[in-house]
């Protein structure tokens, strides 16, 4: 009877390890689905990372060119600020006359043309013709460029003159176009930072349905 009780203590023994081993087998199987867990979430988060740092300096980059093209944009705000706001052909047509005048510059005529659009100003050209020396030519375009209006000599032509009578100087016959300029108030630079955000927009939406697509296939 003793013999019996002693073996049926050792089976019960037997199952209680036994039942202790499974469960450890169960317990090393869980903890290696866990690590492989914490191996691919270390993975991913070290991935979102790299991603959040490439995305930051991305932003930090276009931080830094809004501010250059801001400075830029400004700048050229600021020189169309300086052009004046209207144009008078009569002032303008007077004002090279008289310099003409004073320079005893002969036969001269002034015609004024229709504006152009450039932007963020418009530039109206005028055709002279006239007839003197090379001197008093090259002290016409002197008092043009001393001028408080912005007047430019587009283009110059110069002939001699065939019916000039021998003289001390040369005459000659001279046709130029001289553009004159004023701002446009409806005009604003283009930052060009809007295009910029929404093609980074547009960018991060599709990276997702990228990703899906791939999953599927």
């Amino acid at each position: 009877m003793i013999n019996i009780i002693n073996k049926s203590y050792l089976i019960i023994v037997f199952l209680s390890l036994w039942g202790l081993y499974e469960r450890y087998e169960e317990v090393e199987v869980e903890k290696d689905n866990i690590n492989n867990q914490i191996s691919s979430v270390t993975a991913q988060l070290a991935k979102s990372k790299r991603e959040k740092k490439r995305i930051d300096d991305f932003l930090k980059n276009i931080e830094i060119k809004k501010a250059e093209v801001e400075e830029v944009a400004l700048q050229v705000e600021k020189l169309q600020a300086k052009l004046p706001q209207e144009l008078s052909d009569s002032e303008t047509v007077g004002k090279l006359r008289s310099i003409a005048d004073k320079l005893k510059i002969r036969d001269i005529r002034v015609n004024p043309s229709e504006e152009t659009d450039k932007g963020f100003y418009y530039a109206k050209s005028y055709e002279i013709e006239a007839t003197g020396t090379y001197l008093q030519f090259l002290l016409l375009l002197e008092n043009l460029s001393d001028s408080e209006r912005i007047l430019n000599v587009k283009n110059i032509k110069i002939e001699r003159n065939s019916s000039q009578s021998k003289g001390r100087y040369e005459i000659i016959k001279i046709s130029a176009i001289i553009e004159s300029y004023r701002y446009n108030p409806a005009y604003r630079e283009s930052r060009g930072i809007e295009e910029i955000e929404k093609k980074f927009e547009e960018k991060a939406k599709a990276k997702p349905q990228n990703k899906k697509k791939r999953g599927k296939s």
